[in-house]
């Protein structure tokens, strides 16, 4: 049996294992957000690339030092339906 998803949510990617992230699924792009003052913590997303799918940069929060924060604002659809799908830490 082979599971396929469209979306692939992830948290806690760190910034020692980007790398492998990048190499790990051919048939989806990776988008992430790591910390700025940290190597650990961080979220991705996978969303498979038959998907039409871009990036909300407007939507982003900004991290502070009060309010640390990693998000992915990521707006994805199917030629039918149009999804909004965030990732946040």
């Amino acid at each position: 049996m082979t599971l396929d998803f469209d979306v692939i949510v992830l948290s806690e990617i760190w910034s020692y294992s980007i790398d492998l992230y990048h190499n790990s699924f051919v048939d989806y792009t990776l988008y992430y957000d790591l910390p700025v003052s940290s190597c650990v913590g961080g979220v991705g997303i996978y969303v498979k690339n038959t998907l039409n799918q871009r990036k909300t940069v407007a939507l982003e929060m900004d991290s502070t030092d009060d309010c640390r924060i990693e998000n992915i604002w990521l707006e994805t659809s199917n030629g039918t339906q149009k999804y909004v799908i965030v990732r946040n830490l």
